[in-house]
This record gives structure tokens, C-alpha cells and sequence, in this order.
């Protein structure tokens, strides 16, 4: 059950349909929360959100296509995170597709 929910690889559609929806989900929370706490709150909030996302979705989609653990430090970095977010859901697999979903 563990794997199937957090598999230790995604391909492009598993990881593009699992940040939609955890953008989804993310975006109705703060939407709800914006206007009732504070900014610094809210920063940190962001934080615990961002760090699961990184290990649980990322880390996945990363050893999928064959590159290092290591290019996760590329997520952390402001505006180059996003650039490399991007090549994600771009960067074709080193193995061979066995099913999309």
C-alpha cells in the first residue's frame, strides 16, 4: 500500500498528476488560512508544506530519471527551484515506459 502511494519512482503523468493535486490542495489551505494569520506564520507554513513535497514527489521523479539525490538541493534554491521544477515534468526517462499510470 506504502508504494503504490509514495512509489520510490514516478514518471511524467504519476508526478504531473501528483503535484496538481497537491497544488490543489495546497492553494485551497492557504486560500482558507490567508487572511487569519500572520505572514511570518504563514512563511513557516509554506516551509512545512514545501519539505514533503520535495522528499516524497521530487526525490521520486529525480531517481526516475536517473540523476543523482543530489540535484534535490537545486529545489531549495530560489528561482533556480523553479526552473528545475519545470525540467521535471519535461526531462524524459532513462528507462522504458511499462505504463503510464
Amino acid at each position: 500500500m506504502m508504494s503504490q502511494l509514495f512509489p520510490r519512482e514516478l514518471n511524467r503523468p504519476q508526478y504531473l498528476l501528483r503535484i496538481i493535486l497537491y497544488s490543489v490542495v495546497v492553494f485551497s489551505i492557504y486560500s482558507i488560512v490567508a487572511g487569519e494569520i500572520a505572514v511570518e506564520t504563514i512563511s513557516l507554513l509554506v516551509l512545512a508544506v514545501q519539505i514533503p513535497k520535495i522528499f516524497l514527489f521530487d526525490l521520486a521523479r529525480i531517481r526516475h530519471i536517473g540523476r543523482s539525490p543530489w540535484f534535490l538541493i537545486l529545489l531549495m534554491i530560489p528561482y533556480l527551484g523553479n526552473i528545475f521544477q519545470i525540467l521535471l515534468f519535461i526531462l524524459p526517462s532513462d528507462r522504458p515506459p511499462t505504463s503510464i499510470f
